[in-house]
């Protein structure tokens, strides 16, 4: 499983992969397909200036857990592929909530965003302590 993770994130174009992926299952002209092109725009957007305590870009992230997501472990559900790509921006990206995501994508993208991020009003003294939460 590893390599299988370890190939996907080498990718030169994770972006043509990520999509290339999601046609197997879902059609381009489909309401979900544009609702996940939707989510990564949004995304992108969001964290354009953030990087990451390790230097990387921080959209890179979100956009790696949605890749692995459907190329490694099978998951063809596109809230659940909408909710991987934005995690983050709801940690990390201020003027972001729950409560608009909820708006912009539904209350089910949500529901996933809370079960993989930490509360953002919940405030941590250290990066260690936010990551054991």
């Amino acid at each position: 499983m590893l390599q299988a993770v370890d190939r996907v994130l080498a990718s030169r174009s994770p972006k043509r992969d990520l999509f290339r992926r999601v046609k197997v299952f879902l059609g381009t002209a489909e309401r979900e397909y544009c609702e996940i092109e939707r989510a990564y725009r949004v995304s992108r957007r969001a964290c354009r200036n953030r990087v990451r305590e390790d230097g990387s870009r921080a959209f890179g992230h979100g956009r790696s857990v949605a890749l692995i997501q459907v190329a490694c472990v099978g998951v063809r559900n596109p809230t659940q592929i909408k909710a991987a790509l934005l995690h983050d921006v709801v940690e990390d990206i201020r003027g972001w909530s729950h409560e608009r995501i909820e708006r912009e994508f539904g209350p089910r993208v949500v529901y996933y965003i809370r079960w993989v991020s930490k509360d953002p009003r919940k405030k941590f003294r250290s990066k260690a302590e936010r990551d054991r939460a």
